[in-house]
């Protein structure tokens, strides 16, 4: 699936990334804002 996105054959809607400390925000944003993206949680 990543060589998918690499060559745009996908694309991924990415709304917000959070650091993974801030993986309790992501939570609380993905509740309350309803994002259209993904929110990505990067580790």
């Amino acid at each position: 699936m990543a060589q998918w996105v690499d060559q745009n054959n996908i694309r991924v809607n990415v709304e917000k990334e959070f650091s993974l400390d801030e993986a309790g925000d992501a939570l609380d944003y993905q509740k309350n804002e309803h994002p259209r993206g993904k929110v990505v949680l990067a580790i």
